[in-house]
C-alpha cells in the first residue's frame, strides 16, 4: 500500500516545484494593477447583483452581473459608483464619475466634481445618461425614479430641478425649486418641499402618480422643513417656520394630513394656540417628527426659546420700571 502512494506524492512534490521555478517577480507596475472589490449590491428578486473593481492605482469600474451567468451576462461602465436597483429588479442606476486625474484638476481649479446619473433596462441593456445629477431614488413600486440636479452655484435657496422619470413610458416631468422629495411607501404619491427665490411659492406638493394630479397641501413666503410618511404611507407629515422678531430661533408650525388617498384630514399644531405649551419653549425642526404605528399620535421635538438680546434689555428695563413704581415711600418722601 505504500509503495503505491509514494510515487503519486512524489508527482505531486514535483508539480509544486515546477510551479515554483516558475514564478515571475513582481514589478511596482504589476501591484498598481490588483484589483479589489469595494461595493456589492444584490436586487430585490435575487437575479442581478452589482460590484464595483478598484484598483490600487487606477481608475476601476461597475459591473453588473446576472446571477448564474457567463461574462455575457455582464455590464461594466467605467468610473460608475452608487448602484441602486428598483424592487422588480428590472432597472438599475448609479452615478457616473470621472477620472482621477480629472479630480486632480477640478480640485486645483477649486471647482466641483458633478456626476452624472445612468439608467439601465437590465433586461435589453439600454442605457441613458443624464448630466449634472446628485440624487436618485426609485418608486418602491418601480415605476418611476425621481433624481435632483445639483444646485446652481451661487444660489441661496435650497431649491432645484427635480426630474421625475416614468419608467415605463420614458417620459421625464421637470418639478423646479425642489428642495427635498419623498415617496410614500406604495410609491403612488409623491412630496415635495418647495424652496424658491425671494420664497415665492415655497410650500409643500403633493403629486398622486396615479392620475398625475398635483395638490397644494401649504403655500407661504417662509421655510418649509421636512417631509415624513408615516410607515403605511397614507400620512405626512412637515414644518412651517413661524418667525418671531423678539427670538433667535424661527418657531415651527407642524401640519399632518391622514387619509391623503381618500378624504384627506388636515391637523395644525400651533404652540401659541396650544394653552398648555410653556411660552418659553418652541417647537424645533432639527428633529423630524415621527409618527405612531396607528398614526393617531405625531411625536415632534421642542427646546428652550431664547430670547434676542435687545428684547432680554427691553424685558429687564421695563421689569425694573415697574418695580420701581410700585415700591412703597418711605417716610422721609410724605410730605409734613
Amino acid at each position: 500500500m505504500l509503495k503505491r502512494i509514494i510515487p503519486g506524492l512524489l508527482i505531486v512534490l514535483l508539480s509544486i516545484s515546477s510551479l515554483f521555478a516558475q514564478k515571475q517577480k513582481l514589478e511596482v507596475e504589476d501591484y498598481d494593477q490588483w484589483q479589489r472589490i469595494t461595493t456589492t449590491q444584490l436586487s430585490p428578486n435575487g437575479r442581478w447583483f452589482a460590484y464595483n473593481i478598484s484598483l490600487m492605482d487606477g481608475d476601476g469600474w461597475l459591473t453588473f452581473k446576472k446571477v448564474g451567468s457567463d461574462s455575457t451576462g455582464e455590464h461594466k461602465f467605467m468610473h460608475g459608483v452608487q448602484p441602486a436597483f428598483s424592487e422588480d429588479g428590472k432597472w438599475a442606476a448609479f452615478k457616473i464619475g470621472i477620472s482621477e486625474d480629472e479630480q486632480e484638476k477640478l480640485k486645483d481649479q477649486n471647482k466641483p466634481v458633478h456626476y452624472k446619473l445612468a439608467l439601465i433596462n437590465l433586461h435589453t441593456a439600454q442605457t441613458d445618461t443624464l448630466g449634472n445629477i446628485n440624487d436618485f431614488t426609485f418608486s418602491d413600486d418601480s415605476k418611476f425614479l425621481a433624481m435632483q440636479k445639483y444646485k446652481p452655484e451661487g444660489t441661496k435657496t435650497e431649491g432645484t430641478d427635480l426630474i421625475l422619470r416614468d419608467l415605463q413610458t420614458g417620459t421625464n416631468q421637470l418639478i423646479g425649486n425642489a428642495a427635498d422629495y419623498a415617496f410614500n411607501d406604495e410609491g403612488n404619491l409623491l412630496a415635495v418641499r418647495i424652496d424658491a427665490a425671494e420664497k415665492l411659492g415655497n410650500g409643500v406638493q403633493l403629486y398622486n402618480l396615479s392620475d398625475r394630479s398635483v395638490r397644494v397641501l401649504d403655500s407661504d413666503t417662509t421655510d418649509y422643513a421636512h417631509l415624513e410618511w408615516s410607515d403605511e404611507g397614507s400620512a405626512l407629515a412637515f414644518m412651517k417656520a413661524r418667525p418671531d422678531d423678539d427670538y433667535e430661533k424661527d418657531a415651527f408650525l407642524v401640519y399632518a394630513f391622514r387619509n391623503l388617498e381618500d378624504n384627506a384630514e388636515k391637523m395644525v399644531f400651533d404652540q401659541r394656540s396650544a394653552s398648555a405649551f410653556p411660552d418659553s419653549f418652541r417647537v424645533v425642526d432639527y428633529r423630524a417628527p415621527y409618527w405612531s404605528e396607528d398614526r393617531q399620535r405625531l411625536f415632534f421635538g421642542v427646546k428652550k426659546w431664547e430670547l434676542k438680546e435687545d428684547t432680554k434689555a427691553d424685558t429687564t428695563k421695563t421689569e425694573s420700571d415697574s418695580t420701581k413704581a410700585e415700591k412703597p415711600a418711605n417716610d422721609d418722601d410724605l410730605d409734613p
